[in-house]
């Protein structure tokens, strides 16, 4: 540690009020003449394209939209025709009806 003392006269602004101005005009002139971080000349450029962008998504989801319902409706697939001894066991599943010998033969054919 070193125990020398430090001088902060200079750094007094009650000294040399004028030095202190000049030393505050040219800090203030300094940062006034930066040039801005990358990342906020993108975020203002983005923000800068906010309405077109805005305007050319609602442009392409109106046109999606229209198209889509103009477009000509697909065939539904029909499902297979069931085989008598599966339909015999499903209307008995479903009614309840039915002779049960005749669910067993139809159970027995289906089944591997």
């Amino acid at each position: 540690m070193n125990d020398d003392r430090i001088d902060f006269g200079p750094l007094d602004p009650q000294a040399d009020p004028e030095r202190l101005e000049r030393m505050v005009t040219a800090v203030l002139a300094r940062a006034a003449a930066r040039k801005p971080p990358a990342w906020r000349v993108a975020s203002i450029q983005i923000a800068r394209w906010r309405l077109p962008a805005l305007a050319v998504a609602a442009s392409v989801t109106i046109i999606s939209g229209v198209l889509f319902a103009l477009r000509p409706a697909e065939p539904q697939p029909r499902a297979p025709a069931a085989e008598p001894a599966v339909a015999r066991i499903v209307e008995w599943a479903w009614t309840g009806q039915g002779d049960p010998l005749d669910i067993a033969l139809a159970i027995r054919s289906v089944a591997p």
